[in-house]
């Protein structure tokens, strides 16, 4: 019985390339929101958005993996 190549789910590369992009998107926004406010808030609320994108890329990879892993369960029980 040869064995099954299992496909990779993702890497970590799309984590990190989801917090750059979050990094990106959240600088640009708070130099627009917070332009009157001092500088080093605008790379904290950068760096705050850059976290939260990397969680947030994570958990999808996690969520889609676990669903994944039911639908296959369910179609062995069939």
């Amino acid at each position: 019985m040869p064995k099954r190549r299992r496909r990779r789910l993702h890497t970590r590369g799309d984590e990190m390339l989801g917090a750059l992009a979050g990094w990106i998107v959240g600088y640009i926004a708070a130099e627009g929101i917070l332009r009157r406010y001092m500088h080093p808030l605008h790379w904290i609320a950068a760096l705050a958005v850059a976290v939260a994108a990397y969680g947030g890329v994570w958990l999808w990879y996690y969520w889609r993996s676990v669903y994944r892993e039911e639908q296959a369960r369910q179609r062995r029980e069939r």
